[in-house]
């Protein structure tokens, strides 16, 4: 979608966003999705800045994941089974299992593990040494400051007299 974008906006710098999405939709999925499947590509990039597996906004991962699977029913089967949907529609169900399991957990490493493995098969890269990041270790839930904010000061007992240290804004691990 990317590379897409980067070579409309070369080709046709004034042409609105929207159309060159839209165009894209119709062209590579099928134009009776192309509306929802712009909004899709809204959400999931509301989504995107992440950092491995924390994601700093997960609010539209419901929206998108619901819009992902009508989309999905929608899609003529060639569609439906292309890369460039796959791409998408596992990128909607990572959002969505990162967000129902706000603590990492058993359950969320068995839900990725798939679509991690399917980003794998889709980028033919089995025999490569590129891969998802690394699944997230479960947390322990019994940890009452887990993903809080954490205020704290202390001093070093190596460095006497020295001043206070102060951390904030760290979040529990």
């Amino acid at each position: 979608l990317k590379k897409f974008l980067w070579s409309q906006f070369f080709w046709s710098p004034d042409r609105p966003t929207e159309d060159v999405l839209a165009e894209y939709a119709s062209y590579y999925l099928c134009p009776e999705v192309a509306g929802d499947a712009v909004r899709l590509f809204h959400l999931l990039e509301e989504s995107h800045p992440r950092s491995n597996w924390r994601v700093r906004n997960l609010a539209p991962a419901d929206e998108a994941w619901a819009l992902a699977e009508a989309i999905d029913a929608r899609l003529p089967t060639w569609a439906r089974t292309s890369w460039r949907w796959r791409l998408l529609y596992v990128r909607a169900a990572i959002d969505r299992v990162l967000k129902s399991n706000r603590h990492v957990t058993a359950e969320a490493r068995s839900a990725l593990q798939p679509l991690c493995d399917e980003i794998v098969r889709l980028y033919h890269a089995q025999n490569t040494f590129i891969r998802p990041a690394p699944l997230p270790t479960p947390k322990d839930t019994a940890n009452l400051a887990l993903d809080r904010p954490v205020r704290a000061s202390s001093t070093h007992p190596e460095c006497a007299g020295s001043e206070r240290m102060l951390t904030n804004g760290i979040l529990a691990q």
